[in-house]
């Protein structure tokens, strides 16, 4: 059957494609100019549009030779509707593999599994080719006709929007989206796509399929603009631009049962690395924290760079200890990922954070992170600067007098880390927890004053200063300061668990 001799069909393909063309030359141009990114999800999309500005020419040029006669049209017409079938193939396979690598934070290669995805498209393949010898899809009569062949054309449409809908299952995926940030419209991607090819399907004479594909890619590449605006590109956590609108949406919608915390955190000596080993080390710095920060927080919070070799993470919680194990969390991450192969010395980082005070400003907020954060880099600092002089003293970092824990633990050196690790466990320090929960604050106040007392004994200085200052807010009815004490408390026990432990390692 001749479907497109009609020249109304003919001349709506010829715009369409011809339209279609110009809006993907528009975006190859455009893309190149402002994304020079080299990772793989981005040459991938680099090539759909590729491959869709080819498809758009090869039926362009198919309407035009439709139902012309010359020496060699049937053979041209034939290797020209197989070269849009399997670039429609190709099409769909780069989809399904540029949301894989979109949602995969390490951009690893594609599991076994996940290949057998492809076995419809392998099978798709080699029938193309057999429909050179044997019409499975289609045919080209000696007029020079495309016509369909058969039931299995139908199986190159299903095939099709099986891969269609796999891009999109994996897009919405939650395990694919836990750690990585991303903005890929895959319902607006495909609407398009869907309404035009149901269309052509249906009413073979219009085409319309490729055009839909081009404006479904147009709305990718509008969120792929936005997302680089919105995501820091050496850290590849969220801007400080985002952070304001986040901010600014979460504090007017929040209240006292959705309550969320703010984590600031420092690099120290980053200015040091940047003078001494070079900008290239100190861009490998923040962009391994980006990724530690992505790792450790997960679905709990929201990542974002801050400024400089400042990051700030967001995240909901119930109670002190979610807050402090996020904190321990990005700390093993920056202790095991950020190696010597980054910067020749330990990466640290000073923290500090703040719950939200409903009604609070975003500026409020941020600068109560920032004030607790250089609380914390300003007690390093005038710990080393007492240390300056002589070799570094790990338990004197700690706050630990030395000779005083020497007495007490009469050359047992484990002595040390096993009561500090039940200083944790310890049922008050537990009930401490939970009478602020119950809001009991007599019942803390009781608890906080035996734990201040096992902190004396053991010459844990400033975590017994802390517990004096966590028992005089309880005291005097401050009770929001007394929450932001009782987590600054428990990040000081991690520090000092660490130094002990680099301590024991070095020889106490």
């Amino acid at each position: 059957m001749d479907y497109i001799k009609n020249n109304g069909f003919a001349s709506q393909a010829i715009f369409s494609n011809g339209v279609a063309i110009l809006l993907l030359i528009s975006l190859l141009l455009n893309y190149g100019k402002k994304n020079k990114n080299t990772k793989i999800e981005y040459r991938i999309f680099n090539w759909m549009l590729i491959f869709n500005a080819i498809q758009c020419l090869v039926e362009l040029s198919t309407v035009i030779l439709d139902g012309r006669v010359f020496p060699g049209a049937q053979a041209v017409s034939y290797v020209l509707n197989t070269v849009l079938f399997i670039c429609t193939l190709v099409f769909v396979v780069f989809w399904v593999l540029f949301a894989y690598f979109r949602h995969n934070v390490f951009e690893e290669k594609p599991s076994k599994k996940f290949m057998l995805l492809f076995i419809p498209a392998i099978i798709h393949f080699v029938l193309i080719f057999v429909n050179l010898f044997v019409p499975t899809y289609f045919k080209i009569t000696p007029e020079n006709v495309y016509e369909r062949s058969g039931v299995l054309y139908y199986f190159s449409f299903a095939d099709t929007y099986f891969y269609l809908f796999v891009g999109a299952v994996i897009s919405y995926s939650p395990s694919h989206n836990k750690n990585k940030y991303v903005f890929i419209p895959a319902l607006t991607f495909l609407f398009p796509v869907f309404i035009a090819s149901v269309i052509q399907l249906f009413m073979p004479g219009i085409s319309l399929i490729w055009v839909g594909t081009a404006i479904g890619l147009v709305s990718v590449y509008l969120s792929l603009m936005d997302e680089s605006i919105a995501i820091d590109a050496l850290s590849e956590v969220f801007s400080r631009g985002y952070l304001n609108d986040y901010l600014d949406k979460l504090t007017k919608r929040a209240d006292v049962e959705n309550r969320f915390v703010g984590i600031m955190m420092d690099i120290d000596k980053f200015k040091i690395a940047n003078d001494s080993y070079g900008h290239i080390v100190g861009d490998r710095i923040i962009s391994g924290f980006g990724k530690v920060l992505k790792e450790s927080v997960g679905k709990t919070g929201t990542a974002f760079r801050y400024a400089g070799d400042e990051f700030v993470v967001i995240a909901r919680f119930t109670d002190v200890g979610e807050i402090v194990q996020i904190i321990e969390n990005i700390r093993k991450g920056v202790e095991k990922s950020l190696s010597s192969e980054y910067f020749p010395e330990d990466i640290t980082f000073s923290v500090g954070y703040a719950i939200y005070r409903k009604n609070e400003s975003a500026d409020s907020f941020l600068n109560r992170m920032d004030a607790e954060m250089y609380v914390n880099k300003n007690t390093k600092k005038a710990q080393l600067l007492a240390a300056q002089n002589k070799d570094v003293d790990y338990l004197a970092l700690a706050g630990i007098n030395r000779e005083e824990l020497l007495n007490r633990l009469l050359d047992n050196q484990d002595a040390l880390v096993t009561v500090l690790q039940k200083f944790v466990e310890d049922s008050s320090y537990q009930k401490l927890f939970a009478a602020f929960e119950s809001k009991d604050y007599k019942s803390a106040i009781d608890y906080a004053k035996t734990l201040r007392s096992v902190c004396g004994n053991l010459s844990l200085n400033d975590l017994h200063q802390r517990f004096n200052v966590l028992i005089e807010n309880l005291q005097g009815g401050k009770e929001e300061d007394a929450v932001q004490q009782l987590g600054s408390i428990a990040i000081e026990y991690t520090n000092a668990v660490f130094h002990v432990e680099n301590a024991l390692k070095k020889g106490i």
